[in-house]
């Protein structure tokens, strides 16, 4: 059994272990070689989102987007192509709109090979899940709540050695509207 094959059983069995218990589950498989396109993407989003930091209308619909997005673990993760979707029709920003449908084909793997080796859930909640999720810190959202900025998409945290510039453009979206 090769590596793909292994990690796609591993993925399938994974949610197959909470059928019939009531639970919720999603599980994937990432290849972090191909991340590239879906990190240039999510860059490319955070700067778009940054140059439109001081319009209300947008953190408006972020908002919205953040409040509507699958999220996991006590709010900690969101499913990026979910968000992706819910700010794109959110917001009347088409560069926003066009960023966010960017997002989404490059996790999709239109125009490149998809990272997602495999991804399942289990649970009506759970159908949005796409297998790629961005997490945000503690401390991020100690800070959002202190601020009176609650759910935003955006955090410290969830950097992988693939993603800095994406990471830190997130941060200092939040960190701006802080």
């Amino acid at each position: 059994m090769g590596a793909v094959d292994l990690a796609s059983t591993v993925v399938r069995r994974y949610v197959e272990s909470y059928q019939g218990t009531g639970a919720e589950a999603t599980q994937s498989a990432i290849d972090l070689s191909r991340l590239d396109d879906v990190v240039a993407t999510v860059d490319a989003l955070a700067g778009r989102l940054l140059a439109g930091l001081r319009s209300r209308e947008l953190q408006a619909a972020v908002h919205d987007a953040w409040r509507r997005t699958l999220r996991f673990y006590e709010s900690f993760y969101v499913d990026v192509h979910d968000f992706a979707g819910n700010l794109a029709a959110a917001t009347g920003a088409r560069d926003v709109r066009s960023a966010c449908t960017d997002v989404q084909h490059a996790i999709e793997g239109k125009g490149a090979k998809s990272a997602i080796i495999a991804a399942s859930y289990g649970g009506p909640r759970l159908r949005a899940a796409t297998g790629l999720s961005r997490s945000t810190s503690r401390r991020s959202a100690i800070r959002r709540r202190s601020t009176g900025i609650s759910n935003l998409p955006v955090g410290r945290g969830g950097r992988s050695s693939s993603t800095p510039t994406s990471a830190r453009r997130s941060d200092a979206y939040l960190d701006a509207l802080a």
